[in-house]
C-alpha cells in the first residue's frame, strides 16, 4: 500500500538564499536536503528552485537575480504525511 500527499499552499515553505544564483543552488539541492534533514529529523522535498522574489515598494512582485528561493515541503517520517507550515514540528 502507498500513500499520496497533495502539496497545498499550507505545506509550502520557502528558503531564501541571498547572494547565490538559482543555477548554483540547483546543483546543490541534494546537499541542501541532507543538511535540512540532519537538522530537523524530518523528510524534506524540494518542489522548485527559482529567482528570489520580494514585494517591492509599490506593492508589485520584484525579482532579485542574485538570490534564490527554494520552495520545499516537509514530511513527518512517522506518519508519512506532509506537514503544514504552522506545524509545531516545523516551528521547532
Amino acid at each position: 500500500m502507498f500513500q499520496v500527499n497533495l502539496i497545498t499552499d499550507q505545506n509550502r515553505l520557502i528558503l531564501v538564499i541571498d547572494d547565490a544564483k538559482p543555477e548554483t543552488i540547483q546543483h546543490e539541492t541534494n546537499r541542501l536536503v541532507d543538511i535540512m534533514e540532519d537538522i530537523t529529523n524530518l523528510v524534506i522535498g524540494i518542489e522548485k528552485v527559482t529567482v528570489k522574489q520580494y514585494l517591492g515598494d509599490n506593492g508589485t512582485i520584484e525579482q532579485d537575480n542574485s538570490g534564490t528561493d527554494v520552495w520545499f515541503y516537509v514530511i513527518d517520517p512517522e506518519t508519512e504525511k506532509i506537514l503544514d507550515r504552522n506545524s509545531t514540528k516545523i516551528q521547532r
